[in-house]
């Protein structure tokens, strides 16, 4: 509990990671928090006794390190069904996905643990994932304070499907790129508030939620608008 109050937002530095933070990073996807570490000890690279000794003094190693240890079959063997039910190559995806993130400061480590509860309670292990399915979607968006224009969000789900595993669900490291394209429904309230100052007829007979959705849909479908007149 001493380490979750003490957890920063991101890394440090963007695109490094010190010993500290591989854990965070593994602790926010549901791995024990020494997994990375203790696999790096076990890789055959001739540089992984020089990488773990950095990150035992308090060093930060490269993101592109870690994807290079990531690589490795016996490193990639530590992640094969061994803390959950999936095979090493897609949690050896959902690690890489999760950096690309946090470099990017589109989630931080606390979000990205909210993201890995949202999926494992709708998720379905019928289908492996979470079902590529909006109304289903929605709610887990809804669970991290986001939302999402309905039109994009079915146009994001027929764009993925097409070059995903499966057509009906979602891995985890697919559903973190779902959740990078929401907007923070805090800020979206904010903006339809000061925008739409009056509600037109027959806006009066929906939901708060159901007339945020129409907002994104009209402000998602201008922005097609202008820029179909751009060309």
């Amino acid at each position: 509990s001493s380490i979750k109050k003490m957890q920063p937002m991101f890394t440090t530095k963007k695109g490094y990671y010190t010993a500290t933070e591989l854990g965070y990073l593994s602790l926010s996807l549901g791995f024990p928090g020494n997994l990375l570490p203790q696999a790096f000890r076990d890789s055959p690279s001739p540089d992984a006794p020089a990488i773990c000794e950095k990150l035992r003094h308090g060093k930060a190693i490269k993101e592109r390190t870690v994807k290079e240890l990531l690589e490795l079959q016996q490193v990639r063997s530590k992640f094969d069904k061994t803390f959950n039910k999936h095979p090493a190559i897609e949690n050896v995806k959902l690690f890489e996905k999760a950096m690309s993130i946090l470099r990017h400061r589109s989630l931080s480590f606390k979000e990205l643990s909210d993201a890995r509860v949202a999926f494992e309670l709708y998720a379905c292990e019928a289908i492996d994932g979470i079902p590529a399915e909006s109304t289903t979607l929605q709610q887990a968006f809804k669970m991290l304070d986001r939302i999402i224009s309905p039109i994009r969000l079915e146009s994001l789900i027929k764009r993925y499907t097409r070059h995903s595993e499966s057509s009906i669900a979602f891995k985890m490291y697919e559903f973190l790129d779902l959740v990078c394209n929401c907007r923070k429904l805090e800020s979206v309230e904010k903006e339809f508030e000061d925008v739409c100052l009056s509600v037109d007829f027959c806006s009066m007979f929906l939901t708060k939620e159901q007339r945020l959705l129409k907002y994104l849909d009209e402000q998602y479908e201008a922005s097609f608008f202008q820029e179909s007149r751009s060309f």
